[in-house]
């Protein structure tokens, strides 16, 4: 759930609550994410609750001691703050909750630039969000990690296409000399009201 200040909540966004199994990945993944052209104007603010579960996921540990996804819940909070040239900084805090056990999973920190928007009469938007992790090990084998998140999509009618090419690099041991890891994300939704919007990410 996305809560803006009450003068620009009419820029709210619904953030719907998926059931994502995740077991085609090694690590317990905070949720699968899809960045779009959603950003704080200058002085805003915005208070985001990622919420997701993997009732069923994968049960072998990929490494010694690792918090696998099956039957866990991830909860993570984010405070999003814009500061102006298509700019926005923003702060995740990870907790998560497996066999009954609520526990700290790490913290990120995010810059995200987005130079091209619809709203400002471009053809699409498009940008770039990069961020940094500090996870503790049970949840990821090296603890601290980068990712850069290119962004890029488009608005028709009411439906949301948003697609993102992600590079991910551990910045510790002992996966630091690894490389570039790929991977992407994709979103599509569809506005039901100005404030609601149902869809899919895979």
């Amino acid at each position: 759930m996305k809560y803006f200040p009450p003068d620009n909540f009419s820029k709210w966004c619904a953030t719907v609550l998926w059931l994502v199994p995740l077991s085609c990945f090694a690590y317990l993944q905070d949720e699968i994410q899809v960045c779009d052209d959603e950003i704080n104007k200058q002085g805003e603010y915005s208070l985001e609750l990622h919420l997701n579960t993997t009732p069923r996921g994968n049960q072998q540990q990929g490494y010694l001691g690792e918090v696998v996804n099956n039957n866990n819940t991830r909860v993570t909070p984010e405070l999003a703050y814009g500061l102006g040239h298509d700019l926005e900084a923003g702060f995740y805090v990870s907790y998560s909750n497996n066999n009954n056990s609520f526990n700290y999973a790490g913290t990120k920190a995010r810059l995200k630039w987005l130079p091209y928007q619809e709203e400002k009469g471009d053809l699409f938007f498009a940008g770039v969000n990069v961020e940094i992790s500090n996870t503790p090990y049970p949840y990821e084998p090296s603890r601290y990690n980068g990712e850069t998140r290119f962004i890029i999509g488009k608005h028709i009618d009411e439906w949301l296409l948003a697609f993102n090419p992600i590079l991910t690099q551990a910045l510790s041991q002992p996966q630091v000399h690894q490389g570039l890891i790929f991977s992407t994300a994709t979103r599509v939704s569809r506005s039901i009201t100005p404030e609601w919007a149902l869809g899919g990410e895979l």
